[in-house]
C-alpha cells in the first residue's frame, strides 16, 4: 500500500514479529517506522469524535440503559464517541435510573449512574449530536414536535433523529418496550434489544 507522509512517498505493510501486529512505514530502503496494532488503535481513536443521544419518556429506564450499555461497546472498541440520554417530558429529572432497571443492568456487569433530564430543542439541532435515537414511536412523535415548533427545523435538517429500532431486524418489536409498569422480566428483555442494537449503531458511526 503506498500513500503520502509529510511530503514523503511511503509504503505500508503488515508483519507478524513475536506474536504481535505490526505496521510498517518504508520511508526509503534504509528507514523505516514501526507502528504497533496499539498505536494504530489508539491515533485512530484520536480522530473519530462521534456524538449519540437516547431518547424515552423519562430518561430513568430504556435510555438510561442504552447510555451504559453503548458506552460500554464504545470503551471495548477504543473509540472517542460521546453518550448521552435524555426524556421527552421532565417527570424524574435529576433522579437516577430506576432501582430495578439498574440491578437487571448490575447482572450484565453494565452500571447506569447517568441521572435524568428533558431533552431540549438544542439537543436535535444539526451537529449537536450525529444520532437522536427514539425508544418507541410516541417519543419520536414527540422529538417530531419539538422540532416542529418555530423556527421549525427543516426537514433535510433532521435525518439524524431516528428510531432505536432502525438499526434492529424484523425479529425484533418496532418500539422498545417500556417496562416502567410491568414485571422484572421487562427490564431484562429492554437489555436483550439495547446489546442487539447498540453494536450495529456504534459501527454505523464509527464508518
Amino acid at each position: 500500500m503506498h500513500g503520502q507522509l509529510g511530503g514523503w512517498t511511503v509504503q505500508v505493510s503488515t508483519k507478524i514479529v513475536v506474536a504481535r501486529l505490526f505496521v510498517v512505514v518504508e520511508l526509503n530502503p534504509r528507514l523505516s517506522i514501526w507502528f504497533s496494532a496499539e498505536d494504530c488503535q489508539c491515533a485512530r481513536s484520536m480522530t473519530i469524535v462521534k456524538r449519540v443521544l437516547f431518547v424515552c419518556m423519562g430518561n430513568i429506564c430504556r435510555s438510561a440503559a442504552a447510555e451504559a450499555v453503548f458506552k460500554r461497546h464504545v470503551e471495548e472498541m477504543g473509540v472517542r464517541v460521546e453518550v448521552d440520554s435524555a426524556g421527552t417530558h421532565g417527570y424524574h429529572v435529576g433522579s437516577l435510573a430506576d432501582p430495578r432497571m439498574r440491578a437487571a443492568a448490575t447482572t450484565r456487569g453494565y452500571e447506569i449512574t447517568s441521572r435524568a433530564r428533558q431533552v431540549t430543542r438544542a439537543d436535535l439541532e444539526p451537529g449537536r449530536f450525529d444520532l437522536v435515537l427514539a425508544m418507541d414511536a410516541e417519543n419520536y412523535a414527540g422529538l417530531t414536535r419539538l422540532m416542529d415548533t418555530p423556527p421549525r427545523l427543516d426537514p433535510m435538517k433532521r435525518l439524524h433523529v431516528r428510531m432505536f429500532s432502525d438499526y434492529l431486524d424484523d425479529r425484533w418489536p418496532r418500539d422498545v418496550p417500556d417496562p416502567y409498569y410491568g414485571e422484572k422480566e421487562g427490564f431484562f428483555e429492554v437489555l436483550d434489544i439495547l446489546e442487539e442494537g447498540c453494536p450495529v449503531i456504534l459501527q454505523t458511526l464509527t464508518n
